[in-house]
């Protein structure tokens, strides 16, 4: 008898401790796999997310790029200008901070910089497309821009019906990683593509049109008719038509919903207020390069 007991409470104290043991490595499998399904929530710094670091610090750490049309930077004293810049500064006001243009920016690079929290908010407008929306959260647009078709001066279809353009010998410059790959495919499949590098300027895809490496471009117009000014018309509009209006929103890192909600309240208020509107109308007071936020 007093074995069967032994033998009973051996039993029980073994199944005792298999049981925490099952717990012990269950609670360990759980905290090495936490970590896996995080993937949405905002980028954590050593000062949190970019609406933390901003309201801890009082401050918009910006990131930009320099084109025309959206924000422009002067060679000699490197002070920046253009719409963008001072939607930015308008919004830092009514928000009660400070902006730091901390960072120019490439393309290529935006996403993981937001992620690493270079900075807090890319303060350059960008184009809305798949790849960056698994990488950035963005604003409301800030703006939309008409889509224009540009030739070289010198080709001998400028006077020609357009359906050339949707062929597979018409070759349009496009950047990988970028929204330009997105538009050609869209409104001209059948046409190909002479892709450049994801880090390159996008002042080199008109270069490749006056070089005649490619046939035709699809370009934001206010950029391409500054250009043209500047290069004694080395290119032309091609049909006048305006093949799209496309949106244009800053971005900051994925999962930062403060921070999207603070942006986009703000932007609205600019809008209503018509602020927006009175900074495009100083860079576009004929409503030609600009179609303004509603």
């Amino acid at each position: 008898m007093l074995d069967s007991v032994a033998r009973g409470g051996y039993s029980r104290y073994m199944r005792s401790f298999y049981i925490i043991l099952l717990a012990a490595v269950v609670s360990l499998a759980v905290s090495l796999a936490l970590p896996l399904f995080k993937a949405d929530s905002p980028a954590q710094h050593d000062g949190g997310t970019a609406y933390d670091r901003v309201m801890k610090t009082g401050v918009l750490r910006c990131g930009y790029f320099v084109l025309d049309g959206y924000l422009h930077k002067d060679m000699e004293s490197g002070a920046l200008g253009g719409p963008a810049y001072e939607i930015i500064e308008a919004l830092a006001k009514i928000i009660s901070v400070k902006v730091e243009w901390v960072q120019e920016a490439a393309f290529a690079s935006i996403g993981e910089d937001l992620k690493q929290g270079r900075y807090d908010m890319m303060c350059a407008p960008l184009l809305p497309n798949g790849p960056r929306s698994r990488v950035m959260a963005m604003s409301r647009p800030v703006w939309w821009q008409p889509l224009t078709i540009w030739l070289n001066k010198d080709d001998a279809r400028l006077s020609d019906t357009p359906e050339w353009l949707n062929a597979p010998e018409t070759k349009f410059s496009v950047i990988d990683g970028t929204g330009f790959p997105t538009v050609v495919s869209s409104f001209y499949p059948q046409a190909g593509m002479v892709a450049l590098p994801e880090m390159t300027a996008i002042s080199e895809m008109f270069l490749e049109l006056t070089g005649r490496k490619v046939d035709a471009l699809l370009m934001m117009h206010y950029p391409a008719v500054k250009y043209a000014a500047r290069n004694d018309g080395a290119i032309v509009q091609y049909t006048n038509r305006i093949v799209s209006y496309l949106p244009y929103r800053f971005a900051w890192a994925k999962g930062d919903q403060k921070m999207a909600e603070m942006v986009d309240i703000a932007l609205e208020e600019l809008v209503y207020t018509g602020v927006i509107n009175n900074i495009l109308d100083k860079y576009d007071p004929e409503g030609i390069f600009y179609k303004r936020p509603e």
